[in-house]
Formats: structure tokens, sequence, C-alpha cells
């Protein structure tokens, strides 16, 4: 992602859902399938849900938690 305007579309299409007690199920598109994982990462779905031009120092919060969640779906899927 190299804009603002990216996260904005939400290419990837990531859904969030609150499970309870600081937990969260994230999701997204990849390859054509919905993978999902679940996580307790606060600071990142924090970044995500925030405002779309709010920066935190030179990184917009929504790419930055955008990323991370990316990621976090990643690891969960594919390093088994």
């Amino acid at each position: 992602m190299k804009n603002i305007n990216d996260a904005i579309t939400n290419t990837r299409s990531i859904s969030v859902s609150a499970l309870g007690r600081g937990h969260y199920r994230v999701s997204a598109e990849f390859y054509g399938e919905t993978l999902s994982a679940t996580t307790a990462n606060t600071l990142a779905i924090d970044d995500w849900n925030s405002e779309d031009m709010e920066k935190d120092g030179k990184e917009y919060r929504q790419l930055r938690g955008g990323r991370v969640i990316l990621s976090i779906i990643r690891k969960a899927n594919y390093s088994k």
C-alpha cells in the first residue's frame, strides 16, 4: 500500500469482529478464499478502526493497522 487511498478502498476486504475479553477474529481475502485468525493485538485493531487521515508520526494509523492484521492472518494460515 503506497498511499491512504489504498487503505480507504480496502482492497483485501479486512473484517474484524470481537470475540470477547480482548480477543478479535480478523479475516481477509487471499487468492480468492477468505482466511481468518484470532488475535489479541488491540493496538492493530485500534489503528485499523482509526480515522482515514489520522497520522501517528509519519505514518497513517489505518495503513499500519491493516498491514499488521494482514501479517497476523498470513502467519496463522501460511506458516504451518
